[in-house]
This record gives structure tokens, sequence and C-alpha cells, in this order.
């Protein structure tokens, strides 16, 4: 590989993020389960290869534990 020259190229492109939670409090704690659904885009060119559109999808579910200040 030579030094400065660049053999991947890559372009982003739109993508979406969506998302739901709860919230259920018990003796002055709450748990707070939550789902997050994310989308990216992007054109990677490769020099010799082509282009190729790349599309990632994540899913993300955290659980949040807390307590209620009074």
């Amino acid at each position: 590989m030579k030094s400065g020259k660049k053999y991947f190229y890559s372009d982003n492109k739109i993508g979406y993020q969506a998302g739901i939670y709860g919230r259920v409090g018990v003796l002055g704690f709450h748990l707070q389960p939550e789902i997050y659904l994310s989308s990216r885009k992007t054109l990677a060119k490769t020099e010799g290869r082509g282009e190729t559109d790349v599309k990632f999808t994540a899913i993300d579910i955290p659980v949040l534990l807390g307590n209620v200040l009074v």
C-alpha cells in the first residue's frame, strides 16, 4: 500500500431512528425499559472493485433503574 493513496471511499446517506419507552414505579423506584431501532446507509467505493450500498440496522434495548425523589 502506498502512502497517501486512498483505496476506500464512502459517502453517507440518510437513515432513521425510532424508539419507545415505558416507566413502571414501585416502592419509590422505577424501572424504565426502552427499545430503539436505527438504520444508517452509506455508499462504499473501492478502487478497482466498483461501489456497493451498505446498510446497518441496530436494535438497542436498555433497561434503566431509578429512584423517585420526594
